[in-house]
């Protein structure tokens, strides 16, 4: 931003300093005709900079969107299989104990 304001402004000034040489010698104003044209295509260069980056801006951001929302994905993924797997616990717990209320009752009935 502030590097393509700064070519406008020398671009302006040269512009203004051939129109106000149009009496000075053939040599001066194709030299300034010259500066004229490499500050243009400096111009030009930094706005074609200028674009490019802000179009890998806006890739990069769209992949960290991306990337963001498949680890979300995962995350609820994960979450299901937390919640599954805690269940199970719960279910293996419950067995377990009665498990050994039968082995408690086994052992009374034996004894």
């Amino acid at each position: 931003g502030a590097k393509v304001a700064e070519l406008t402004a020398s671009l302006a000034a040269a512009e203004s300093a051939a129109s106000s040489a149009s009496a000075a010698s053939e040599a001066s104003s194709f030299e300034l005709a010259s500066k004229i044209a490499t500050l243009q295509e400096s111009l030009a260069a930094a706005e074609a900079a200028a674009a490019t980056k802000a179009e890998e801006l806006q890739m990069t951001q769209a992949a960290v969107r991306e990337t963001a929302g498949q680890l979300s994905e995962r995350v609820e993924a994960l979450t299901v299989e937390l919640k599954a797997a805690q269940e199970q616990a719960a279910v293996a717990m419950e067995l377990s104990t009665k498990v050994e209320e039968l082995s408690v009752s086994l052992a009374a009935a034996g004894g």
